[in-house]
């Protein structure tokens, strides 16, 4: 079986990404789509590098530098318009994306244009050493905080931005745990 082509998807609240996400996860076996909310995602994944990233005009997540850093990781970037809100296709073509589409390309003509650009990283990742275990007893009480986000609005990337905010929390020392609860549900 050939290798699935995965896909990173820059954290963006536009139609687009919910559409084309949407789309590859239920007609499709050979995309597996990641969002990432930061450049470290892209570029320190937790399995083997992505074949392409998609990114917008519409969010300034991706500098040119990550662009440039995704190159360098054989990484393809396709980046989507969208004249009415966007910055434009100029800010796309100063980031360095190797093509450029409109953000109302229908998900199956953006997953078309992912497939022809293959699975560029498809070699095996690297065995990974296994996790080392504190040393010493592990102590009863446990010290930490406990922050809280709530949603403004139904929809808005609340998830993405947890995710940011639990990727941002976790430096060593620290570790963190982040669940994600829906009051109504």
């Amino acid at each position: 079986m050939a290798e699935p082509i995965l896909v990173a998807c820059s954290a963006t609240k536009a139609a687009w990404s919910t559409q084309f996400r949407a789309y590859a996860r239920d007609h499709t076996t050979d995309l597996v789509v990641e969002v990432i909310v930061n450049v470290r995602s892209l570029l320190n994944p937790g399995h083997r590098s992505f074949d392409v990233l998609l990114v917008d005009d519409m969010m300034r997540l991706v500098s040119g530098a990550d662009v440039a850093a995704a190159h360098d990781r054989q990484v393809h970037v396709i980046g989507l318009t969208d004249p009415a809100q966007g910055l434009g296709r100029r800010h796309l073509e100063e980031l360095g994306a190797d093509q450029i589409v409109a953000a109302t390309t229908a998900p199956s003509e953006l997953a078309r244009l992912v497939r022809a650009v293959g699975p560029r990283n498809a070699q095996r990742e690297p065995s990974r050493r296994p996790v080392a275990r504190p040393a010493g007893p592990i102590a009863a009480r446990r010290r930490g905080a406990l922050t809280c986000f709530t949603p403004v609005s139904g929809g808005a990337g609340l998830s993405e931005a947890l995710v940011a905010a639990g990727e941002a929390l976790a430096r060593p020392p620290c570790r963190v745990l982040l669940v994600e609860a829906n009051e109504v549900a």
